[in-house]
């Protein structure tokens, strides 16, 4: 598959994650806290694979929430998605 081609197994882990898929077989979440300097996360967004809920606003922890985008969902899950159901995972 292309786009796992393009991924390392650290960004496909967090991208599973971010998605519930640790402990489900569908998506129920999409959402990932972590380091604002993540470096895996900061190329999943210039990949397009994710975005970030306030990159110009970090926690005093300098911590932010990465959410897995919409595009990335089929590839990821193998699970088709409406844009309502996209919508109401977070």
């Amino acid at each position: 598959m292309l786009f796992a081609a393009t991924l390392s197994e650290s960004q496909l882990s967090k991208l599973k994650k971010a998605l519930g898929l640790e402990h489900h077989h569908v998506p129920v979440q999409n959402f990932y806290y972590g380091s604002a300097a993540d470096e895996d996360w900061q190329d999943l967004m210039r990949k397009g694979f994710a975005h970030q809920e306030d990159p110009h606003y970090p926690s005093k922890e300098n911590m932010t929430i990465y959410y897995v985008s919409f595009e990335a969902i089929l590839p990821i899950s193998g699970q088709e998605m409406s844009p309502e159901e996209y919508y109401y995972l977070k």
